[in-house]
């Protein structure tokens, strides 16, 4: 295999790992949550790996800029991030509620959860982090100036950062009450990659790169901007 067979083959087999701990994550969580939420947490950061490793070996090629669009390049920044955790940012919901499992009780007495897969999709995988995060840590990003600028107005445009705010303002949550699934934003990621590679001959070679080169060929889902709130006890 090439440098890009291997990235784009490891990358589609940490996507079937997830895809199985999510599947998983129901049954697991009844008998050990820890264990349960530790898991879908590693794999959802082993896809981030996978993914900056795709992008490792394809970054100087001609034809695709991965900080020109939102979706890539949220993906970057977000494995970065992840990667060197020299902060407190980026924790999952479900690793957010079993951290305050023990008192029982959340800091905020509402959260609000906004996603661009529609909830009319049941059957689908969603992960959620607070939306101010990515805000706080574009800031810190090791990036060109011009390319910070650029991707922070993708992220409200494209990604619907600020319509997602304004809903929140206007209902009255807290900034940091605010997540956002960027689940969408990772598919949208691999169509985009995944559209790009033919034009350098690329053709896949492991069983998982097969399977999801041909997924992702397919047309993207609809995105559509949908809202979930919940209240929490006041005691």
């Amino acid at each position: 295999m090439t440098v890009i067979e291997h990235a784009w083959e490891n990358l589609s087999n940490t996507l079937r790992l997830y895809v199985e701990a999510h599947l998983g994550f129901a049954a697991l969580y009844e008998v050990d949550r820890l264990d349960a939420v530790t898991r879908q947490d590693r794999t959802f950061e082993g896809k981030l790996e996978k993914f900056h490793a795709l992008y490792d070996v394809t970054k100087d090629l001609q034809g695709f800029n991965y900080f020109k669009h939102a979706d890539t390049a949220l993906l970057i920044v977000l494995r970065n991030a992840i990667h060197h955790r020299d902060h407190n940012l980026f924790v999952s919901w479900e690793a957010f509620v079993l951290a305050h499992e023990e008192t029982k009780k959340l800091p905020s007495s509402k959260y609000l959860f906004a996603s661009l897969t529609p909830e009319s999709e049941h059957i689908v995988l969603r992960y959620y982090l607070p939306l101010d995060d990515f805000r706080k840590r574009l800031p810190d990003a090791k990036l060109k100036a011009a390319d910070r600028a650029t991707i922070g107005a993708l992220w409200e445009q494209d990604l619907r950062f600020a319509d997602i705010t304004a809903v929140a303002n206007r209902e009255g949550f807290d900034v940091g009450s605010v997540y956002v699934d960027v689940m969408p934003a990772f598919i949208s990621a691999m169509h985009r990659v995944r559209g790009w590679l033919p034009t350098k001959n690329f053709v896949p070679r492991g069983n998982d790169g097969r399977i999801y080169y041909r997924s992702f060929g397919d047309e993207p889902p609809v995105q559509q901007l949908g809202f979930k709130a919940l209240a929490t006890p006041s005691n």
